[in-house]
């Protein structure tokens, strides 16, 4: 077992006092929950800035050196840089928030359902098995019935496909992705607290 250092005792003891400040209430568990989570954005917040830096520095290096795709890093520095200074000098204002990343995350999102409706089908179809055919007959028929609600408005039977597609099996989907993503933050969050992973030490 690997010697235990002074930031790893740190971590535990943390870590322990907010698991027991989450079982346990008392005005001492209470009290430095709070503590530890005020500490926890302040740090965050440091950290960010400073990744915030070094992502200025490292990229200004490759457009000075004419690296491949320069003008892009170039564009998205002036972006990064521009965003920055307009929300320190208008934090309140909801400019960035409606017309930046409200748009830019649903760009993102858009193109994340095609890359992954057409991965699916390049792994279904890969295979060359019959439920390929199945499962992009299905995408297909699931595009179609968006279409037809958003241009037609609802009709009886496309409304009853999507409602069963979506209360039925895309629920289901998602809670097995957040059950799957609870267990494994539940394992590692136990072996930091164990010390047998040492992220902040890496």
């Amino acid at each position: 077992m690997k010697r235990l250092s002074p930031s790893t005792g740190v971590a535990v003891g943390v870590g322990a006092v907010m698991v027991l400040a989450l079982l346990f209430s008392g005005p001492l568990f209470e009290g430095l929950r709070w503590l530890f989570l005020d500490w926890a954005v302040l740090v965050s917040g440091v950290a960010v800035f400073a990744a915030f830096l070094y992502f200025l520095q490292s990229q200004w290096k490759l457009i000075l050196e004419r690296r491949s795709g320069w003008p892009y890093r170039a564009i998205m520095v002036v972006a990064a840089v521009t965003a920055f200074a307009f929300t320190l000098l208008r934090p309140q204002s909801p400019w960035l928030l409606e017309y930046v990343l409200i748009p830019g995350g649903a760009a993102f999102l858009a193109l994340l359902a095609i890359v992954v409706t057409y991965r699916g089908l390049w792994m279904a179809f890969r295979r060359e098995r019959a439920w390929a055919w199945v499962f992009a007959g299905a995408v297909t028929l699931l595009l179609i019935l968006d279409i037809v609600r958003g241009s037609i408005g609802p009709v009886f039977l496309a409304e009853a496909v999507w409602y069963w597609a979506e209360h039925v099996v895309t629920r289901a989907g998602v809670r097995g992705l957040l059950l799957a993503m609870a267990l494994g933050l539940m394992a590692t969050g136990l072996r930091v607290l164990g010390g047998v992973d040492r992220p902040y030490e890496e």
